[in-house]
C-alpha cells in the first residue's frame, strides 16, 4: 500500500534503468499532490485493487491501460485532473471494478456502445464535468448493480434510453443535470423505485410527473425543463429539497401532509389558487413561488412564528390584502420578496423588527401612506450561515454503508473511510435584484453579499383608470421603475411629462396617444429606452381649457395611490420647473 495526501509525500517519478520494481501494490492513493504525470512504476503494477490519483494536474490521454493491466481493480478515481480524449472500453470485460470516477476532466466524444457490456459490475459511475456528447448507449441498462450514476455537466443529448430506466433498478442517485437531454423520461417504463436523489434540471425533458410515483425521495430537482401537467400528490414524499421551477406545471399545489422540506422552489410555472397551508415552518428554510398566479391573502399563508425560514419569495403573483403583522415573528428572515402583486394598505412598521433582513422587495404593489420612518434603522448586515444555507452549498457525503457494500477502501484496508463526493448539490434558487437601475441575478453565497430595499414603481397602474384625464405631469421627482404600459389606454391624454426622474425600461408606444409625445416628456431619465416620435402641437382657434393633473412626489410626501389629487401640488420642486402646459381642443365633458 502507498498513500499520500495534501503534498505530504514525495515520490520518484522515474524508475532507474530498465529494472522493473520488485513490489506489487494493492492500494495506491496519491490524491492532491500536484502530480503532473503518472508515476512510471504504475506501468508495472498488475495486482492493484484501488487507485486514487484524484485532484492532481495529470494530463494527456485517459490511462485506460490501468484497467487493462490490473484485472482485479475494483476502485479507480481520476477525478479533477486534465485528462483529454475519448473513453475507450477495455479490450475485455472488467468483472471486478465497482467504482469509476472520471469526473472534472476534459474528456469528450460519445461513450462507446459496449460501455455497459465491459463494466458490468459497476455500482458507482461519475462522468460529470466533462464534454461527453450525443446519446447514451443503451448498454448502460445492463449495469444491474448500479447505485449512483452522475452524468451532469456534459453535452449528452437525445432521449434517456429506456433500457437504463428499466434495467438499473438499484439506482438511488441519478444525476443528469446540465445536459441537452430531451423527450420523455417519466414514462410507464420508468422503474427506478429506489431513487432517493433525482436531479434532471437544466435539460429539455417534456411530459408529466403524474406518470410515475417515487416513494422515498430526499432530493427532487426537475427545474428548467419543459415538464407540464398537475403536481402529483406523491410530491409529499420528498423530504429535503424540491426544485420544480421554470416549467409548465399548472393547477394547485396538493396539500396532503405536505411538506416537510428544507427547500422548495416552484417558481415560474402556471400554478394558481391559494398559497398552500401545509408547509412545515418548523423546518423549511427557503420558499420560492415567484412567477405564478397564486391569489388570496398573505396572512392565511404565513406562520405565527418561524425560526428557520430565511427566504420568502412570492414575487409576481396575484396576492391581495395587506402584509400581516406576524411577519415580524419570522425572526431569521433574510430575503422578503413581495413585489409585483396586488398588496395594499399601509406598509407595517413591524417589518423593522426583521433584524437579519438584507433584501426586501415591496415594489409594484398598491401600498398607501408613508414609508415607515424606522426603515432607516434596518442594518442589512451580514448573515450568520444557518442550516438552510448549508443545505444549498455543502457537498453530498457518501455513507459508510455504501463504502462497505462496494468493497472499496473499507475492506481492502480493514477500516472505514468516508469518501467525499463533492458534486454540486441542488437547492440554489436564483434571485433577481434591481440595483442602481440595473437588474442582476444572484444565487448561492453571493446573495448574502447583496443588500437591497426596493419600493420602486410609484407610478400606480390605477392611473390607467383615469379615463377622462388629458394632462399628467409627474416631472422633477424621484420616481423609479417602469412607466406602466397600461397608461397607453388613456385615450384622451394629450400631455404627459415624466422628465427628470429615475425611470427605466421601455417607453410605452403601443397606442396612438403615446406616439404623440416628444423627447421633452422623458428627458432626464437616462435609463429609459425607446424613442418617442416628435409631433408639433397646434392649438385650435376655438377650444376650451383641458383638465390638468399635476402631481409632485418627494421623499417626505405621502400619497394615496387609489385616490390621486386632481389639484396642483404647492410643494416646491427640487429644480426650477415650468408650469403645466395648458392645451385647448374641442371636447365635450
Amino acid at each position: 500500500m502507498l498513500t499520500g495526501y495534501n503534498n505530504s509525500l514525495n515520490i520518484a517519478m522515474q524508475t532507474t534503468g530498465e529494472i522493473n520494481p520488485l513490489f506489487q501494490l494493492k492500494v495506491l492513493v496519491l490524491s492532491d499532490l500536484g502530480l503532473n504525470s503518472i508515476p512510471k512504476f504504475l506501468f508495472y503494477q498488475q495486482q492493484l485493487r484501488a487507485i486514487d490519483l484524484s485532484h492532481n494536474k495529470l494530463k494527456g490521454k485517459l490511462p485506460v491501460w490501468l484497467l487493462a493491466n490490473n484485472s482485479q481493480l475494483r476502485f479507480l478515481n481520476l477525478r479533477n485532473n486534465s485528462f483529454t480524449g475519448q473513453f475507450l472500453s477495455p479490450s475485455y470485460t472488467m468483472r471486478n471494478i465497482v467504482w469509476l470516477d472520471l469526473s472534472i476532466n476534459q474528456l469528450h466524444g460519445k461513450l462507446p456502445d459496449d460501455f455497459g457490456d465491459k463494466l458490468l459490475s459497476l455500482e458507482y459511475l461519475n462522468l460529470s464535468g466533462n464534454s461527453f456528447k450525443k446519446d447514451l448507449p443503451s448498454s448502460l441498462g445492463k449495469l444491474r448493480n448500479l447505485v449512483k450514476l452522475d452524468l451532469a455537466f456534459n453535452r449528452f443529448s437525445g432521449e434517456v434510453p429506456k433500457e437504463l430506466l428499466v434495467g438499473c433498478t438499484m439506482l438511488e442517485l441519478l444525476r443528469l443535470s446540465y445536459n441537452r437531454f430531451s423527450g420523455q423520461i417519466f414514462t410507464s417504463e420508468f422503474n427506478l423505485s429506489y431513487l432517493s436523489r433525482l436531479e434532471l434540471n437544466n435539460n429539455r425533458f417534456v411530459g408529466r410527473l403524474s406518470n410515475v410515483k417515487l416513494e422515498i425521495v430526499s432530493i427532487l430537482d426537475v427545474s428548467n425543463n419543459d415538464l407540464s401537467g398537475p403536481i402529483p400528490s406523491w410530491i409529499s414524499n420528498v423530504s429535503w429539497i424540491l426544485a420544480m421551477g421554470n416549467n409548465y406545471f399548472n393547477g394547485q399545489i396538493p396539500c396532503e401532509e405536505l411538506l416537510s422540506l428544507y427547500f422548495v422552489d416552484l417558481s415560474q410555472n402556471l400554478l394558481s389558487g391559494p398559497l398552500p397551508s401545509c408547509f412545515d415552518f418548523s423546518k423549511i428554510t427557503q420558499i420560492h413561488l415567484e412567477g405564478n398566479n397564486f391569489s388570496g391573502l398573505l396572512q392565511n399563508f404565513l406562520p405565527n412564528s418561524s425560526s428557520t425560514l430565511s427566504v420568502l419569495n412570492l414575487r409576481d403573483n396575484s396576492l391581495s390584502g395587506g402584509i400581516p403583522l406576524q411577519i415580524s415573528t419570522v425572526v431569521n428572515l433574510r430575503q422578503l420578496l413581495l413585489g409585483k402583486n396586488q398588496l395594499s394598505g399601509l406598509i407595517p412598521k413591524t417589518l423593522c423588527l426583521l433584524k437579519k433582513i438584507n433584501i426586501m422587495d415591496l415594489s409594484s404593489n398598491s401600498f398607501s401612506g408613508t414609508v415607515p420612518s424606522c426603515f432607516h434603522n434596518l442594518t442589512f448586515g451580514e448573515v450568520v450561515q444557518n442550516y438552510g444555507e448549508a443545505v444549498t452549498q455543502d457537498g453530498f457525503f457518501m455513507t459508510n454503508e455504501f463504502t462497505d457494500r462496494g468493497y472499496l477502501y473499507g475492506v481492502l484496508l480493514k477500516k472505514n473511510l468516508n469518501l467525499h463526493i463533492d458534486t454540486e448539490v441542488s437547492g440554489q434558487a436564483m434571485i433577481n435584484i434591481v440595483t442602481k437601475n440595473r437588474a442582476g441575478s444572484y444565487e448561492g453565497k453571493s446573495i448574502n453579499l447583496m443588500s437591497a430595499l426596493d419600493l420602486s414603481c410609484p407610478i400606480p397602474v390605477t392611473f390607467s383608470k383615469l379615463g377622462q384625464i388629458e394632462s399628467m405631469d409627474l416631472s422633477y421627482n424621484n420616481l423609479s421603475g417602469e412607466i406602466p404600459p397600461e397608461l397607453a389606454n388613456l385615450n384622451f391624454l394629450e400631455v404627459f411629462n415624466v422628465s427628470y426622474n429615475n425611470l427605466s425600461g421601455e417607453i410605452p408606444t403601443t397606442k396612438a396617444q403615446f406616439l404623440t409625445f416628444d423627447n421633452s416628456s422623458y428627458e432626464g431619465n437616462p435609463f429609459l429606452c425607446g424613442l418617442p416620435i416628435y409631433l408639433k402641437m397646434t392649438t385650435p382657434e376655438n377650444g376650451i381649457p383641458l383638465a390638468t393633473l399635476t402631481i409632485s412626489f418627494h421623499k417626505t410626501d405621502s400619497f394615496n395611490q387609489k385616490n390621486p389629487s386632481f389639484t396642483p401640488s404647492s410643494t416646491p420642486h427640487s429644480k426650477p420647473k415650468e408650469p403645466p402646459l395648458l392645451l385647448y381642443r374641442q371636447h365635450q365633458t
